[in-house]
């Protein structure tokens, strides 16, 4: 093997490590892959050079010269050199000869300094194995760039001071205080896309943070949740009281029926055991819930407990929390090796796992899903609203996913890479009480913005919002349409768009909800207004950029990762 082939073999595999320095203007898409577009090579029209790690660089516009004889086909070290490249290329990245560009490269690589040796010398590698296994070494995780203006000042300035405790990356804060927030949206709360009812989108979403053991995603999707884990902990108290409240009534009436059955047969049993008559006479009143819920109505049944999240739920109870509440459940899976063994586990032979899977599906899209089970009969949600969050390592991607990738599930998940933990001191120092106290507020505000039974709460797009979307959905199209794209690419990719929609809502409604909030904690607002039902075009400006930007390229790292042979 020739150092020069070992060195453009490397540099091929690892596209991210040196196309963005030599090529600043390159833009980066799924699969490893970068393309150079052709404005920026200076060309007229479409011809650019589009280059994928592992397959190779191909510049279109030489494919239809009658004089090319490689078909296009270019190497790393090609690009280095000469003036076809030049006006995309840095000027330090410029090289007078290929023996200069590939020394370069080796360097910029931290290739073994024997093969730079070897090219020097103009000497053969005997042992091209040693540069297949550094072809395979693992390499670190890299995320791509947080757009920090997306969210929130005071959002994300709380999500960086979160942070900076941790020794986490800031952008791991930021995805999980952004997901935290857009997923209190209750169901029914939706995007009438084209403003005709034909294409309507909720603010649901499945949100994982993929990193190794020790990088903070507990923590990360602990903070973000913060608020919806006390609402759901008040639930729960309201729910203890009101059923204390049933058993007490349920008691008295049962006592009562009971003092009546022996009035009209004097002969017959006893009114009960000492001290019953006088728990007949009980005026502890039958409270209501904080959430303004009336007393329980008389011979009413036990009360059910308010739901906003869950933890370990099997596919036939998730169905029934969703049939039981229109503002949606979040299934909180703090792994996700817990959660796929759950899609398996409910019936013998796999069957259940099929199920189960499917609810995540049909949820997803907010379709009807039901369960059909002896014993416990039918249940049906006719339109439910989940929303599905947790932290993914390394070790169990793969399985992820091989088993949860062919029928779309893992490319409906947005993603955030967590590299692992800054080598830097912890902040300690106090975090800023009310900026917690805006989050909280916030977060109610978006709880409460639909109760159950009311009519759906609709918003549209202005019309340059909707050519922003129009924009981006031409783009997802044009690019699933590479052939060189695998077909996990492209259904990645055909989502996006809807992706962008549910985004554009979430960006809106926080951005309201934290405004708002933020003038109830100063004393400047007693309560909200109902937020604009238009959503505009800076919006979906910030849902594309934060869609191609970030959650893409990080979908792109995750499943390459995740990807076998």
């Amino acid at each position: 093997t020739s150092p020069m082939d070992a060195i453009n073999d490397v540099a091929v595999a690892r596209l991210d490590e040196w196309v963005p320095e030599a090529f600043p203007g390159a833009e980066h898409q799924l699969g490893s892959a970068w393309k150079l577009g052709a404005a920026m090579l200076g060309r007229d029209g479409t011809d650019n050079v589009s280059a994928k790690a592992g397959v190779g660089i191909n510049d279109h516009w030489a494919k239809r010269d009658p004089d090319e004889e490689r078909d296009g086909r270019r190497t790393p070290v090609d690009m280095l050199i000469g003036e076809a490249y030049e006006a995309a290329r840095a000027e330090e990245w410029t090289c007078v000869s290929p023996r200069d560009a590939a020394i370069k490269l080796a360097h910029h690589l931290d290739m073994p300094a024997w093969i730079a040796g070897a090219l020097k010398r103009d000497v053969s590698i005997a042992t091209p194995g040693i540069v297949n296994i550094f072809l395979e070494r693992p390499q670190p995780l890299k995320s791509p760039p947080w757009p920090t203006d997306v969210l929130p000042l005071g959002l994300m300035n709380l999500a960086a001071a979160r942070a900076a405790r941790l020794r986490s990356p800031v952008h791991v804060l930021a995805f999980a205080h952004l997901v935290g927030a857009v997923v209190a949206i209750p169901g029914r709360v939706v995007l009438d896309l084209f403003g005709d009812g034909g294409f309507r989108v909720g603010a649901n979403l499945y949100g994982a943070i993929f990193g190794p053991s020790g990088a903070a995603k507990s923590p990360a999707w602990s903070a973000g949740l913060a608020p919806l884990n006390t609402i759901e902990g008040e639930y729960a108290v309201d729910h203890r009281r009101q059923h204390e409240a049933w058993e007490r009534q349920d008691r008295r009436e049962r006592l009562s029926r009971r003092i009546k059955a022996k009035a009209a047969d004097p002969g017959g049993t006893s009114p009960g055991e000492p001290g019953e008559a006088e728990a007949l006479n009980d005026e502890t009143p039958i409270a209501a819930g904080s959430d303004d819920r009336p007393a329980l109505p008389q011979g009413s049944g036990p009360p059910k407990r308010r739901r906003r999240t869950a933890r370990d739920t099997t596919g036939e109870a998730l169905v029934r929390l969703l049939a039981d509440h229109e503002a949606g459940i979040v299934v909180i899976a703090d792994e996700f090796t817990g959660f796929v063994g759950s899609l398996d586990k409910f019936s013998k032979g796999g069957r259940g796992g099929s199920t189960d899977s499917a609810i995540y599906l049909s949820a997803y899209d907010g379709s009807p899903v039901g369960s059909d089970r002896v014993g416990t009969g039918s249940i049906y949600a006719p339109r439910p609203h989940l929303s599905l969050v947790g932290g993914v390592q390394p070790a169990v991607l793969v399985p992820l996913v091989a088993n949860l990738s062919s029928d779309g599930l893992l490319q409906r998940f947005i993603w955030c890479v967590a590299p692992g933990l800054l080598p830097v001191d912890r902040d300690l120092s106090p975090i800023d009480q009310r900026l917690v106290e805006i989050h909280e507020t916030a977060i109610r505000l978006l709880v409460d913005l639909r109760r159950d039974g009311e009519d759906d709460f609709v918003l549209t797009l202005t019309p340059d919002a909707l050519a922003e979307w129009s924009d981006f959905d031409r783009w997802c199209s044009g690019e699933g349409g590479d052939a060189a794209r695998s077909d996990i690419e492209r259904s990645v990719l055909s989502k996006s768009p809807a992706l962008v929609a549910r985004l554009g809502l979430g960006l809106h409604l926080v951005t309201w909800a934290w405004t708002a909030a933020d003038l109830i904690v100063d004393g400047l607002m007693d309560e909200a207004d109902r937020p604009s039902r238009i959503i505009g075009a800076p919006t979906l400006s910030n849902a594309v950029r934060l869609m191609r930007g970030f959650l893409l390229p990080a979908a792109r790292q995750v499943f390459d990762a995740g990807e076998t042979d």
